[in-house]
């Protein structure tokens, strides 16, 4: 069975937001969204 490590996860999108920001130069803006749980 799958189990969700949150830590893990957190750690990959502050990381992506950050390499996100580092490409696109820091005045710009950005919206991010996040979605959890079950529908």
């Amino acid at each position: 069975m799958y189990e969700f490590d949150v830590v893990d996860a957190t750690e990959k999108c502050v990381e992506w937001i950050r390499n996100w920001f580092e490409k696109n130069g820091k005045g710009c803006t950005a919206v991010v969204g996040i979605s959890g749980g079950k529908d």
